[in-house]
This record gives C-alpha cells, structure tokens and sequence, in this order.
C-alpha cells in the first residue's frame, strides 16, 4: 500500500511540475508573439505613412536630396530595405552597398556588409530595422562618419 502511494504522490508531483513546466515555456512563447505582433504593426503603420507620403507626391529620394544626401547605405535588407532600395535607385539616390546582419546569406543589387565589416564611406546610413534602431545607431555610430539615421524619423520628417 505504501509503495502505491509513493508512486501515486511521485507521479502527481511530476504532473504538477510538468505543467508548471509548460505554463511557463507557453508564457515565454506568448510574450515573444505580442512581441512581434508589436513590431509587426510598427512596420505595417510605417509603411501606411511612407505611402501617404508617396501618394502626397513626397519621395525619400526628394526628400535626401534636400538635405544633400547623394550616397547612401541601407542597414537591413528585409522588406523595408529592399523597398528603400528600388525607390532610391529609380530616382537617382546612389545605394553604395547594404549592411544586414545576414549578408552572407542575402543577395541584393548592391554589396552586402555585415555590421561588423569595414564600411565604406557614404553620406548617409539609413536603418530600416528601425525596431532597433537604438542599438544598431549606437553600435554604428563609433564606427562610421556619417550620420545613422532611422527610416522611421525621416518618412515623420517627410510628412
């Protein structure tokens, strides 16, 4: 009867500790989702903004050639970047080359760095991943003697 028991409270503290176990592995999971619902809807209302701006008749392209930008690089090459890309390169702006994290596994019009290279000179970086643009300007910003600026602040600006 003992033994019964024993095994009878063993496999219940197991149960109870393997839910505890997977309440918590589901709670990490969920914060990592709303994070990235988050992040998510960040991007989609940017790109809301940048075609408003579009359809205003304002371009990124008019927009640093005003501020007399004339070369730029473009630090994250996922949506963001490679819609920044086309739109500089049919109007005129000159990406010199793109910094991403991932270069080595991307392929884009123009040369890929990773943040750790060596970086040409430009006049301008422009960070699409703009989620994080703190770290990566302040990361970038010994580095390089150019201005590191966010895609976000200047479609705001554009506006």
């Amino acid at each position: 009867m003992k033994k019964i028991m024993a095994v009878s409270l063993g496999v219940i503290a197991g149960i109870i500790t393997g839910g505890i176990s997977a309440f918590q592995v589901g709670r990490v999971k969920i914060a990592k989702y709303k994070e990235l619902d988050r992040k998510n809807n960040a991007i989609l209302s940017l790109y809301s903004k940048w075609m408003y701006a579009r359809n205003e008749g304002k371009t990124m392209a008019e927009y640093l050639k005003e501020k007399n930008y004339k070369t730029v690089a473009i630090y994250g090459m996922h949506y963001l970047g490679e819609n920044l890309l086309e739109e500089l390169g049919a109007n005129d702006i000159e990406v010199i080359y793109a910094i991403d994290r991932n270069a080595d596994k991307l392929s884009a019009e123009v040369s890929l760095y990773r943040p750790e290279d060596e970086l040409p000179c430009v006049d301008v970086i422009i960070v699409t991943a703009f989620y994080f643009f703190d770290e990566i300007q302040d990361y970038l910003q010994g580095r390089v003697d150019c201005p590191v600026l966010s895609i976000e602040d200047l479609i705001y600006e554009m506006l």
